[in-house]
């Protein structure tokens, strides 16, 4: 007798068993099931968070420089386009050490583009090439050139409010050529060379500029 209930007792908890196992099956598929669900929007929220940082990152990195573009001279003189301040050459020939010229302005182009108090207040830096504008000297007649920014006082200039541009500490100014454009063998592009010059009260047609305005 005690025998037979032991056999079915242990029927039952087999029963349980087999009956447990049967459920466990299911929930454990369901727990996957969840758990993939789970990373899955985990997955999409961290697309979420990387776009949200990168953009962030973006933006903070933008608001970092100021305004790029041209330092153009407002008396067109003899060309109509107006000169700008340019690195000479072109493409492969482009002279990063030779003195800068001003030249028939080229709207987008990365050798005449340039921006105002950067990376300090009184620079003007090229970000294309991680150069400042520098001059040569602080001697009138003086020519610039683009240098590796530095703490040095020749590249440090003054924005005035009539357009012209002093070299800081100095009363030189940034000056093209009197006289006509010579041609350089683009269509109808013509260039004068440039230097520091007196600047004299209320400046001149050739000193008097319209720098990109630093943000």
């Amino acid at each position: 007798m005690r025998a037979a209930k032991t056999l079915a007792y242990e029927r039952q908890i087999g029963e349980k068993q087999e009956a447990g196992e049967g459920r466990s099956g299911p929930a454990s598929s369901g727990s996957r099931a969840a758990v993939k669900q789970a990373l899955a929007r985990l997955g999409r929220y961290d697309v979420q968070v990387f776009r949200s940082v990168s953009l962030a990152l973006l933006a903070i990195a933008g608001s970092a420089f100021g305004a790029e573009g041209l330092v153009r001279l407002i008396d067109p003189l003899d060309e109509p386009e107006h000169y700008c301040l340019d690195v000479p050459g072109w493409g492969r020939r482009l002279n990063l050490d030779a003195p800068l010229m001003a030249h028939t302005c080229k709207p987008g182009a990365a050798d005449e583009l340039f921006e105002a108090d950067r990376p300090n207040p009184g620079q003007l830096y090229m970000r294309a090439y991680d150069r400042c504008v520098e001059a040569g000297s602080s001697e009138p007649r003086a020519e610039v050139f683009t240098r590796a920014c530095s703490s040095s006082g020749r590249q440090r200039f003054k924005f005035e409010t009539d357009g012209r541009i002093r070299l800081s500490g100095s009363d030189l100014c940034l000056t093209v050529a009197a006289g006509r454009g010579t041609p350089t063998g683009g269509p109808s592009h013509l260039r004068r060379d440039l230097s520091l010059q007196p600047c004299g009260a209320g400046g001149t047609p050739l000193s008097v500029w319209a720098p990109p305005k630093a943000e």
